[in-house]
């Protein structure tokens, strides 16, 4: 047996794996690039909504507002795609270039920035992928969490070229910290499986390939770096078979956490069908910088005028 996303997964020949909500999302997509590369021979680009301040990272801006890093790139203080290309080389002794987005551009400006990448590489498929669960949200919601990114990015690939377009979501149960209702995010899932968005879960473990360089991958991102992912650190010790509020970095400590079997789950959809879910979705499909995307979710927040589904405890 195979959820549909794989069905649909294998019809693709050349693809974009790219972070939603900047940070390090990109991160969570390794998993897929290993296997869509290793295993199905595919051809596979990386991106990233990038938190970075690119302008000092040394790296060349391919398009406005759209740096190829490598690992020859700059050190900074934070540098997600740098650490990455780092540990792609260090440890596989592959070179590959990760493209950045600025932090700066909105839906329309970072649709362009796609567009080019799409073009460039003649990609047919984007992975669109989030470290949380913001992305499952629809906007009639108590609380959005830190959405701002994760909008600007979805409505960006769905506007984008390219004909087939998921998003993937990994990590649930780790915005709880950002007041997000899990039962809202099920709630929604469920709307999605009624009109045939939602593709199907799985979960990754410590035992498959692409689940041990996970594992590897977060150990050398919590040695080689000072601020290190909570949504990589929860998932990677949920992986490893801890419960509730441990640690799975000292780095971490001070953080209530509830590590959980589920936060090692990818929840897969037609990003097309979710985006039209999104109540907010029209509001910001003209924005141009991500301070537009921002003040435009906070237009929409006084808009609902309260009128939203309150957060319900699970009956668990």
């Amino acid at each position: 047996m195979q959820i549909p996303f794989f069905n649909q997964l294998i019809k693709g020949k050349r693809f974009l794996i790219a972070g939603a909500g900047g940070s390090y999302d990109v991160v969570h997509g390794i998993p897929f690039y290993l296997y869509l590369t290793k295993t199905l021979n595919k051809q596979v680009t990386l991106a990233n909504f990038s938190f970075t301040n690119l302008i000092k990272s040394q790296s060349n801006e391919v398009f406005n507002g759209t740096y190829q890093v490598t690992k020859d790139s700059a050190e900074l203080d934070f540098f997600p795609e740098r650490q990455l290309a780092c540990w792609l080389w260090d440890s596989h002794n592959l070179s590959v270039p990760i493209y950045a987005f600025s932090y700066e551009l909105g839906v329309q400006q970072l649709r362009k920035a796609y567009n080019h990448l799409i073009a460039e590489y003649d990609i047919d498929t984007i992975l669109l992928i989030d470290g949380g669960t913001d992305s499952i949200l629809f906007g009639d919601e108590e609380c959005l969490g830190t959405i701002t990114e994760e909008a600007n990015s979805m409505v960006a690939v769905f506007k984008a070229n390219a004909p087939n377009k998921f998003l993937l979501a990994t990590g649930f149960g780790v915005d709880h910290i950002h007041g997000i209702s899990h039962y809202n995010c099920l709630e929604n899932i469920a709307t999605l499986i009624k009109d045939d968005g939602f593709l199907g879960s799985f979960s990754l473990t410590k035992d498959m390939e692409e689940g041990k360089q996970y594992l590897a991958l977060t150990k050398y991102l919590n040695t080689n770096n000072l601020k290190p992912s909570l949504t990589n650190h929860c998932i990677a010790s949920a992986l490893t078979g801890n419960f509730g509020d441990t640690q799975y970095s000292k780095k971490m400590l001070g953080c209530e956490l509830f590590i959980n079997p589920l936060m090692t789950f990818y929840w897969t959809f037609n990003l097309v069908n979710m985006v039209k879910h999104m109540e907010f979705s029209d509001l910001i499909e003209d924005t141009q910088s991500i301070q537009d995307v921002a003040n435009k979710l906070q237009l929409h927040k006084i808009y609902k005028n309260g009128k939203y589904r309150h957060r319900q405890a699970l009956p668990l």
